[in-house]
């Protein structure tokens, strides 16, 4: 695969043996000579290629399509939501060699059998087989989303050299997504469990369901319920009381709902809402900086400059 600004500049014997050639708009003279020539357009089509939109090529592939015009659809993505983590979940086929040479898909030193899901390659003759390290990790994951990895593999007896072998694989084979949590104190790093690895728990035995709530928005609120908590405050989490915020905390007479943001709800809309509902302050809680000035920033489009809301973020709470 070749990728190219200026085709001009490829060698003929590059372009000579392209089984695909894909260009989108060119502009100059010898990059509209050398497309003109690779897809063997007439002179009077010499100009195509620089009369290309936005979202349009011209795709050739070798003894199946001639030259023809191709639109391509504007998928919007957010900003922020493909990277690398994600990358290494759902492209783990198409992963630059030198990250597979670092991420062994079968860790060293280790019978491979033993790290295969229970769809993959033969299965064992004896029913009876003890749940291998792999599995066990993804059901202490399962069952224990909120630990910390230090934790996880000292409950487990893993030696941490295996245990991260036996983690990179499994986000590897797209079961797990690695969420990092940075705190006022340091940092912790979570996972998510994905689809498939919700169904490879079900073929272990173990009930899973679909939540669409993320590990990282579940540790904020338990943890930000317990900081109101220990300083003597009522604590209600998602309770529906006057609507049903992540948090409701009481001091006196006085309620106040808390909506913990990652950037992947609607904050102006659950302060409204809270709002609505009669509650006599509402903490809106960004999980990051960038965060917080996006809710801030909306919050003066929307005209919204009720005394009632706060805008603060998780790293300002001393948590223990």
């Amino acid at each position: 695969m070749s990728i190219t600004q200026h085709p001009s500049l490829l060698p003929v014997y590059l372009l000579g043996n392209c089984h695909t050639q894909i260009y989108l708009g060119l502009q100059h003279a010898d990059d509209i000579r050398t497309a003109r020539k690779s897809l063997f357009l007439h002179a009077v089509e010499e100009s195509y290629p620089s009369l290309l939109h936005v979202g349009e090529c011209i795709i050739k592939i070798n003894n199946r399509i001639d030259p023809c015009l191709v639109k391509i659809p504007l998928v919007p993505i957010k900003k922020g939501i493909v990277n690398d983590d994600w990358l290494r979940v759902n492209t783990p086929s198409v992963l630059p060699m030198s990250y597979k040479q670092n991420h062994s898909t079968h860790p060293r030193n280790l019978p491979s059998a033993k790290y295969r899901m229970p769809n993959q390659g033969k299965t064992s003759k004896n029913p009876v087989n003890p749940i291998p390290p792999l599995m066990k990790l993804l059901i202490d994951i399962h069952e224990n989303p909120l630990s910390g990895i230090t934790q996880r593999y000292r409950r487990l007896k893993l030696n941490p050299k295996y245990g991260n072998r036996y983690k990179n694989l499994l986000i590897s084979q797209g079961c797990i997504q690695p969420r990092k949590i940075i705190t006022n104190k340091g940092w912790i790093v979570l996972f998510d469990l994905t689809q498939k690895g919700r169904l490879t728990l079900r073929d272990l035995g173990y009930e899973t369901r679909f939540i669409s709530e993320g590990v990282e928005h579940n540790f904020w609120k338990i943890k930000i319920a317990e900081y109101y908590e220990k300083r003597g405050l009522k604590t209600w989490i998602e309770k529906t009381i006057n609507g049903r915020p992540d948090i409701i905390i009481q001091n006196g007479q006085k309620r106040a709902a808390i909506e913990i943001e990652t950037g992947k709800s609607n904050a102006i809309a659950n302060i409204e809402k809270a709002l609505k509902a009669g509650f006599d302050e509402v903490i809106s809680i960004a999980t990051s900086k960038k965060v917080e000035e996006k809710i801030k920033k909306e919050l003066g489009k929307n005209n919204i400059t009720n005394p009632k809301v706060k805008i603060t973020r998780t790293m300002l709470f001393d948590l223990d």
